[in-house]
């Protein structure tokens, strides 16, 4: 049995500016002796980078608005976090960098757990069964589930974020609504609860496949119909049901990837704008410069060019 902490000595808040204008606030909550809380609020003026390695421990992160892009050693996309997805992300082993991106509002809401504390909870003898359990059987020391955000997980962030307990029952109710949340999102990937809507367990299991491929495949991707027809679902299924479990459509998010990865290789200090242009799979440079700016709001001639003023 854990011993009980005092809350009032538990919970810090900082903040971090940035010389670009960028602030946001930090709010860190010791829960009990093993789980803690962070929830993250403010506003990216540009995109910020963060370089970080590897850590001893899994987290349920929420993000609530704004968006986050992770990226390993190589620079290649490894994930993109976006508003209304959660992730039980096991951090064990991963050494890359982070970019928070330029948004009005950064709001992000985590669960820090170590691995023993999951070991207990599943009755597990070693970490590597307690992988294996939540990852399908699989054992990497570093992965990445998505977490459904059901409509009752909804419903428990609304809460901690609007609910405004008296200070003597602020510690319980904040406890109560975590150990909520850990109970739900556990019990979702143990049992396979994986229903949105109209459709199946199939159906999701399928357009999960079908990103992959996209992700995996962005210099070339498939059509929608080749899509459709490798992952077993129907084309009209497949628009639809990526759209209401992804918040974005196959094409936009094969976008956002290769914008994603031409902004990382520019970083990574590629000469050739047309090299970046060819790597992302745009044939034409022009018609890659104006998507570029689209979504960056610079040419990339005009971010490579500041770029190497920045650094010189």
């Amino acid at each position: 049995m854990n011993a009980s902490i005092d809350f009032n000595q538990a919970v810090t808040e900082k903040t971090i500016s940035y010389p670009c204008g960028s602030e946001y606030k930090a709010l860190r909550t010791q829960i009990n002796q093993e789980i803690a809380t962070v929830a993250i609020d403010g506003h990216i003026t540009q995109d910020l980078l963060i370089t970080h390695s590897s850590d001893q421990y899994i987290s349920l992160c929420f993000i609530l608005s704004g968006k986050i892009t992770s990226f390993k050693q190589d620079g290649s996309v490894d994930s993109v976090y976006s508003q209304g997805e959660g992730f039980l992300i096991s951090h064990e082993n991963f050494n890359g960098s982070t970019i928070l991106h330029g948004t009005d509002k950064l709001s992000v809401f985590s669960i820090f757990m170590p691995f023993d504390f999951l070991a207990r909870i599943f009755k597990c003898t070693s970490k590597k069964r307690m992988l294996q359990l939540l990852n399908q059987q699989r054992c990497e020391k570093f992965f990445q589930k998505e977490i459904l955000v059901t409509p009752q997980v909804k419903s428990i962030l609304h809460q901690m974020d609007q609910d405004k307990p008296t200070e003597e029952l602020k510690c319980f109710f904040v406890a109560s609504k975590v150990y909520e949340l850990i109970n739900h999102c556990f019990e979702q990937l143990t049992n396979n609860v994986q229903q949105v809507c109209t459709l199946s367990a199939n159906d999701i299991v399928c357009l999960k496949r079908a990103r992959k491929i996209l992700s995996e495949n962005i210099a070339e991707p498939p059509s929608i119909m080749q899509l459709a027809r490798t992952v077993g679902i129907n084309d009209c299924k497949l628009k639809r049901g990526f759209k209401q479990i992804f918040n974005i459509t196959p094409f936009g998010y094969v976008q956002e990837l290769r914008m994603m990865q031409a902004k990382q290789s520019l970083l990574n200090g590629l000469s050739s704008v047309t090299s970046v242009a060819n790597q992302v799979g745009y044939t034409n440079v022009g018609h890659f410069s104006a998507a570029f700016r689209k979504y960056h709001g610079s040419t990339p001639g005009n971010f490579k060019k500041n770029l190497m003023i920045m650094t010189a």
